[in-house]
């Protein structure tokens, strides 16, 4: 349907696989680009530089707009024309810059390869590229299909295209490399691996690259959740391959297949991998809920507009998750339709596998001279470091040093059994105690047929607990555990102070109530389950009033 330019096509089918693949990006190959206007932005780039080893020399900055949304002709203008001559002339692409302009405006170039290993934009870049009437025309309307009669792009799209040279704009191109793993050197002379150190604010900018230097060092830890259910059959297929191949991580999973997204109620505790739709703004429990992101954290939400805006802490999705911690993500800056996305399967594979952040995002991404982003540290490698290794260096000052723990008692239970994992779960405790593995434990201890065993391990939350927002849940489930235990007192005690719990969202509140009134009556603690009921009542918002009426 979308072609690209004849001789980049047939060199493409010729050689594509036979020319040996491009070894993995160095911080050397790395060119980062900021907007000269914006000091904080030319700061952001010689934060990152100096962070991952990369030579001051390969930091490029032009004037730009401010503004994330320019024009055609601005973009022309002020970053395409700017970055080409510039990576030309300083050996970047191989290449000249010839007289004249093309129909688009752009300074006629011819370009023969590059040495780009990645391209990073520093927040101040612009983002969008609206559509300009000048670069469309008859011929454009008669070859793309009415979605995609369109100029406008991200700005990230575009620029992976630029040692392609004068190609058309209008509408999206196939990217070669797509689902390949192991592109050639040949295919990835024409392209450039485009990611974006951006968001909300400067800070949260910084704390991409912090958080993915840290993940990097010392592994992923904590849990995965995927939120299935989306209007389009593709995607949800999307969402199930993604849980299959987690399960076979030994990650925590939690999956949830009710609509629209996961709520403030369900267990979110260390969500180090996120996968959902189909939401246009940041909601449920990412929005209501004050969670606690692990280093590293990669959150992947679909929807079409997820990056409309990457500078507003709750508008769409890819700026508000990086804001709330965030290490890498990706968004959609128009329209791109289910197909025009990431594809997570391909995405979340490459990761698994030992890939980069920016390689998983080259052989996910189907069309350039569209409409997504990447957000985070291209060199970022989530998976460098085995879960054999991180075992070895658990420790007790490390909040998230249980969810290694989890994963490995995951692994074993796969591997060996539940009373294998139940004995390394009890032994670790002792080093990396925590709610989520006291949870984790006592549940396979009771499986098990240990209760005495199980109750033991759980007798530090008989009285009082100390929990974070995030927290709650997971304590809601040790409550649980104490009343399948009998011992009703002390999950009656543990939820009536969850129910209370600075910072827990109401619709927390009224979930543990529920659960609260449902344990008690079961018990025979008829007096205490009206109390609970009460205050269900008190908490619960009226009913919204009827259309026409206040």
């Amino acid at each position: 349907m979308f072609r690209w330019p004849s001789i980049f096509s047939l060199v493409a089918l010729l050689f594509c696989s036979a020319v040996p693949s491009r070894a993995a990006i160095e911080p050397e190959s790395v060119v980062i680009v900021a907007n000269s206007s914006d000091k904080k932005s030319l700061e952001l780039a010689s934060y990152y530089a100096e962070r991952r080893g990369i030579p001051e020399d390969n930091i490029f900055a032009f004037p730009m707009p401010e503004q994330e949304t320019i024009s055609g002709l601005d973009f022309v203008k002020t970053v395409w024309d700017p970055l080409t001559e510039a990576f030309i002339r300083s050996g970047w692409m191989s290449g000249a810059v010839r007289s004249g302009r093309d129909e688009f405006t752009r300074q006629n170039v011819m370009v023969f390869g590059n040495k780009i290993g990645a391209l990073v934009l520093c927040k101040g870049v612009p983002l969008r590229v609206e559509h300009e009437g000048l670069f469309y025309n008859d011929s454009d309307e008669k070859r793309l299909p009415k979605p995609f009669r369109t100029t406008r792009a991200s700005v990230d799209s575009e620029l992976a295209l630029l040692p392609l040279g004068n190609y058309r704009l209008a509408g999206p191109m196939n990217n070669p490399v797509y689902d390949q793993e192991n592109p050639s050197s040949l295919a990835m002379d024409k392209l450039v691996r485009v990611s974006r150190i951006d968001g909300p604010s400067y800070s949260a900018a910084r704390r991409m690259i912090d958080s993915a230097l840290k993940a990097e060092e010392n592994g992923l830890k904590g849990r995965a959740y995927i939120d299935i259910g989306g209007p389009h059959k593709n995607g949800d297929r999307w969402m199930e391959e993604v849980a299959t191949a987690w399960g076979e991580t030994d990650f925590d999973l939690d999956i949830d297949r009710g609509r629209p997204v996961i709520k403030a109620s369900a267990r979110f505790d260390a969500p180090v991998l996120y996968l959902g739709w189909y939401t246009r703004s940041i909601a449920g429990v990412w929005k209501e809920l004050d969670v606690v992101v692990p280093p590293g954290a990669i959150a992947f939400h679909i929807h079409s507009f997820s990056a409309k805006t990457i500078r507003k802490r709750n508008a769409g999705w890819s700026g508000p998750l990086v804001e709330r911690g965030v290490a890498a993500t990706v968004g959609n800056v128009f329209e791109p339709y289910l197909e025009g996305t990431h594809n997570p399967v391909l995405f979340f594979d490459s990761l698994v596998k030992g890939q980069s952040l920016a390689e998983a995002a080259m052989r996910s991404n189907r069309f350039f001279s569209w409409q997504t982003i990447l957000l985070g540290d291209p060199l970022y490698r989530p998976f460098a470091v085995p879960l054999e290794e991180q075992i070895q260096v658990v420790s007790p000052i490390d909040p998230f040093a249980q969810y290694v723990v989890i994963r490995e008692m995951n692994r074993l239970i796969r591997e060996k059994g539940e009373a294998a994992a139940a004995n390394f779960g009890k032994r670790k405790f002792m080093e990396t105690p925590g709610f989520a593995l006291a949870l984790k434990t006592a549940a396979l201890l009771r499986n098990e047929g240990r209760s005495v065993e199980a109750l033991d391990l759980l007798s530090p939350f008989r009285y009082s607990v100390t929990v974070a927002p995030d927290e709650i849940a997971v304590v809601v489930g040790i409550a649980e555990e104490f009343a399948a235990l009998g011992d009703t007192a002390s999950a009656l005690r543990l939820l009536e102070a969850m129910a209370n719990s600075q910072g827990a969202p109401l619709d927390l509140q009224l979930s543990v109530l529920q659960k609260a009134s449902e344990v008690a009556k079961t018990s025979g603690e008829y007096i205490k389950a009206e109390e609970f009921r009460k205050q269900y009542e008190l908490r619960k918002p009226p009913p919204p009033a009827p259309k026409g009426k206040k």
